[in-house]
């Protein structure tokens, strides 16, 4: 999660250096309630576009942004969510199951080395890729496809750590990222 939020802040100011960026992981991926309040506070900040990484708290936000008549988007991970519902404008779908034949054909073959990392990416476009809503145009589809060529290529290079501020859907004010173990230490 924490890798999929710098790689998607990186791309995102890399195609707009001056978009606002509002981020906050709410502790509980299957919690509704608490992934919609988030959602509202990003969207009252002026979220138009929200990226989750959640489980079964997704419906949260989905119900939330669909209370806002289309102005605010989803894009959705893992799965392709634009094929499950409209609010969706874009989902970053992976392939997990690739990764676990990898691994089991390697150990049946004997290749399998402990403390091996073999990275599978957009190189891969039948396991990784960036599915879109049929409503995007096909301009933007042009612009994504050559990004990701770059990508790809080494042209393009993501970074994969974050060290920005973050959001608090509570205060509505940005935080350092330590904020979050005061919580803990308030909590015990």
């Amino acid at each position: 999660g924490l890798m999929g939020r710098a790689a998607f802040y990186d791309g995102l100011k890399y195609v707009n250096p001056n978009a606002k960026f509002l981020t906050w992981f709410t502790g509980d991926l299957d919690n509704t309630d608490i992934n919609s309040a988030a959602a509202s506070a990003e969207i009252y900040k002026g979220a138009d576009v929200i990226y989750t990484m959640l489980n079964a708290g997704r419906q949260g936000v989905i119900d939330e942004i669909k209370t806002h008549d289309g102005k605010v988007r989803h894009i959705g991970n893992v799965s392709d969510w634009t094929q499950v519902d409209d609010s969706f404008v874009g989902s970053a779908v992976a392939d997990a199951s690739v990764a676990i034949l990898n691994a089991a054909q390697d150990l049946t073959t004997g290749k399998w080395q402990p403390n091996q990392i073999q990275e599978i990416g957009l190189g891969q476009g039948d396991v990784v890729k960036l599915a879109l809503a049929d409503d995007v145009s096909p301009q933007v589809k042009a612009k994504l496809d050559a990004l990701a060529a770059k990508i790809v290529s080494g042209d393009i290079s993501i970074s994969t750590t974050y060290s920005g501020k973050e959001f608090n859907p509570a205060t509505g004010n940005l935080v350092d990222q330590s904020f979050k173990e005061t919580l803990k230490n308030f909590k015990n």
